[in-house]
């Protein structure tokens, strides 16, 4: 049986391993947000982040910007 990816939210300590074991030099996607930025990122900052994404995903509403 393949248990989907996206069935579980990403918990903090989730993204917080990805954002470390990515290489800073990684090319930024649309937004223009580095891996080298996330580096850079306060605790408090990576948890607003986190619960921006993690209310993305539950309720499936992009904001316009």
């Amino acid at each position: 049986m393949h248990l989907d990816v996206t069935s579980s939210p990403v918990t903090i300590n989730e993204l917080r391993v990805v954002i470390k074991h990515t290489p800073a030099t990684s090319v930024p996607g649309p937004s223009g947000l580095s891996y080298a930025m996330m580096k850079e990122w306060s605790g408090e900052v990576l948890e607003s982040a986190h619960d921006a994404l993690t209310q993305i995903r539950d309720t499936s509403s992009f904001p316009d910007w």
